[in-house]
């Protein structure tokens, strides 16, 4: 596994890591995101998502366990969308 950013450890869950400083890993299998962090309010806005970091051809997995059905989803970037209780 590949930590891209971690934003528990950087920030404190507060805001995004610059991502200038993302290590996206061309050969990986996937890519995944948790869109929302609820403790400490920070959500990704997926309008200034930085897509264009992850490469063309790998599917995207993301993580809307306490935010979907809040916003737009952009379902034709996504490969799977999850929610857990």
């Amino acid at each position: 596994m590949n930590v891209v950013a971690n934003n528990i450890t950087d920030n404190d869950c507060t805001r995004m890591v610059d991502h200038k400083d993302w290590k996206v890993d061309p050969d990986g299998s996937f890519f995944c995101f948790c869109a929302n962090e609820t403790v400490n309010g920070f959500e990704f806005d997926f309008e200034t998502f930085p897509w264009h970091l992850i490469p063309k051809d790998m599917p995207v997995v993301c993580d809307m366990s306490s935010n979907i059905g809040t916003k737009n989803v952009p379902y034709d970037k996504l490969a799977m969308i999850y929610m857990g209780a």
